[in-house]
C-alpha cells in the first residue's frame, strides 16, 4: 500500500532531541569500509579494492536505522522496493541498536533483498553520522568509494531514479549538503532568520529539494505560521512546475491544515497540466487523494481522473511493479464509489503483480481482497 512520505511532525520532534551534528561523512568524501556483522544477505563491501571504470554504474548504498525511530520500519519495504528497481545496486541496512532490537527491527520484513547488519561496536555509525540526529540516513557510493550522496532515506529513490536516467549532478550536491546541515542545526537551536538563509542555499541550487522544505515548512507550522508556509511551497511550485514531489507536499500540507481543503482541485489540475502520466507517481497523488481525504467529494473526483489516466496509459506495454500501486489505487477508488465487486478484481489483479515483483507485500494486498469480498457479501444481505 502507499505511504506518504511526507509526514514529518513526529520524526522531528525526534530529531530536535538530538545532540547538534560534527564532522558527519557527507557527499564528497571517501566512504569508510563497514565494521559490523551481518545478518543477512553479506557481506558487501563499501570501498572497491581498485578503481575499475567498468563498474561506474555499480553503486553502493548504505542506509542507517535506529529501530525506535519513527519512520524507520515504514521504510524497510521501500528499499525492499528500490533493490528490485535497482538490481546492479547493493544495499545494506545498518542498526547500532543491541543486537536483540536490531533482530527484531529486521525480522519485520522477512527475507529481505537487501543486506542487514548489526553495527555492535557503533564505530561505522559514528563514523558515518557523528551524531547527526537524521534518522533513518542514507549514503551513496560510487565505484571509486567516494561518497555521491547523502541525505534522508525517503529521498534515496529520487536519487537512484536521477543516477540511473543520467542526470543526477553530484556537484551540486556538495553544496547542498553542508546547506542542510546547517539548516538541520538552526533549526533544533530555533534560529528562525538563519533557518530561512540555509534554506535558501539549498533552494537555489535545487528548488525542489524535499529535504530542506520539510524541514522549513516543519518550523513554520509549529510557529503557527502556517500562511507562510503555504507560500513557500506554491513559490517552490512555480519555480518547479513538474516536480510531482511538491504537488504530493502541497496535498500532503492541506490535508493537516483544513483551510486549504478547497485547493485541492486547483493543486491536483496543475498537476495533471505539467506533470506527464506515469503510473508511480499518479498512482502516489491518488492514493493520497483517497487516503488523506476520506470523505471530500472533490478527492473523490480527482482521485477518479487519475484512475482513467493510468488506465489510458496501460495499453500496449508490460506492466511493472508501479501497476500494482495503481491496481490498488483503482480497487479503493471502486470500493469508494459502491463498485465492490470490481474492487476486489482490480484488488487481485495488484496481488498478482505483487507476488511477481514484492513478495513482502502480498499479505496486505490479500487482506484489502478479504474486505472488499467481505464488504461486498454484507451488502447483498437483506436488512432485518
Amino acid at each position: 500500500m502507499k505511504r506518504s512520505v511526507w509526514m514529518v511532525s513526529i520524526w522531528m520532534l525526534a530529531l530536535i532531541a538530538w545532540p547538534r551534528p560534527a564532522a558527519a561523512l557527507r557527499t564528497g568524501d571517501d566512504a569508510v569500509e563497514l565494521k559490523v556483522d551481518f545478518l543477512a544477505n553479506g557481506p558487501v563491501s563499501l570501498v572497491p579494492a581498485k578503481v575499475d571504470r567498468d563498474r561506474a554504474n555499480q553503486l553502493r548504498v548504505l542506509v542507517i536505522f535506529r529501530a525506535d525511530a519513527a519512520v524507520g520500519g515504514g521504510l524497510l519495504p521501500l528499499l525492499y522496493d528500490l533493490q528490485h528497481r535497482f538490481p546492479n545496486v547493493k544495499m545494506v541496512a545498518l542498526c547500532p541498536d543491541t543486537e536483540e532490537v536490531a533482530k527484531a527491527f529486521f525480522a519485520t520484513l522477512p527475507n529481505p533483498n537487501f543486506a542487514t547488519a548489526l553495527d555492535r561496536t557503533r564505530q561505522t555509525t559514528a563514523q558515518y553520522m557523528a551524531g547527526s540526529a537524521i534518522f533513518p540516513k542514507a549514503f551513496v557510493i560510487d565505484y571509486r568509494g567516494r561518497i555521491i550522496w547523502d541525505g534522508e532515506a525517503v529521498d534515496l529513490g529520487e536519487m537512484l531514479e536521477s543516477f540511473a536516467a543520467g542526470t543526477y549532478d553530484e556537484s551540486r550536491q556538495r553544496k547542498i549538503s553542508p546547506a542542510l546541515e546547517e539548516l538541520q542545526s538552526r533549526m533544533r537551536s530555533g534560529e528562525d532568520r538563519m533557518a530561512e538563509y540555509a534554506m535558501q542555499r539549498v533552494l537555489e541550487q535545487d528548488p525542489a529539494n524535499a529535504a530542506a522544505l520539510r524541514m522549513r515548512v516543519f518550523m513554520l507550522e509549529n510557529t503557527e505560521r502556517v500562511d507562510e508556509a503555504w507560500r513557500l511551497l506554491e513559490r517552490q511550485l512555480k519555480a518547479a512546475p513538474k516536480e510531482r514531489k511538491l504537488y504530493l507536499m502541497q496535498l500532503d500540507f492541506a490535508s493537516r491544515q483544513g483551510r486549504y481543503a478547497d485547493r485541492i482541485p486547483e493543486v491536483v489540475a496543475a498537476y495533471m497540466k505539467n506533470v506527464p502520466a506515469d503510473p508511480a507517481g499518479d498512482g502516489a497523488v491518488g492514493w493520497l487523494l483517497l487516503t488523506r481525504y476520506p470523505f471530500d467529494a472533490a478527492a473523490l473526483r480527482d482521485a477518479g481522473k487519475l484512475v482513467d489516466r493510468i488506465a489510458a496509459g496501460r495499453q500496449g506495454r508490460a506492466e511493472t511493479l508501479a501497476d500494482a500501486d495503481a491496481w490498488n489505487l483503482a480497487a479503493l477508488y471502486a470500493a469508494r464509489t459502491g463498485r465492490l465487486d470490481q474492487a476486489l478484481e482490480y484488488q487481485r489483479r495488484g496481488t498478482a503483480l505483487l507476488e511477481k515483483f514484492a513478495p513482502h507485500r502480498v499479505s496486505a494486498s490479500k487482506a484489502f481482497e478479504e474486505y472488499y469480498a467481505a464488504a461486498g457479501k454484507a451488502g447483498q444481505e437483506k436488512t432485518p
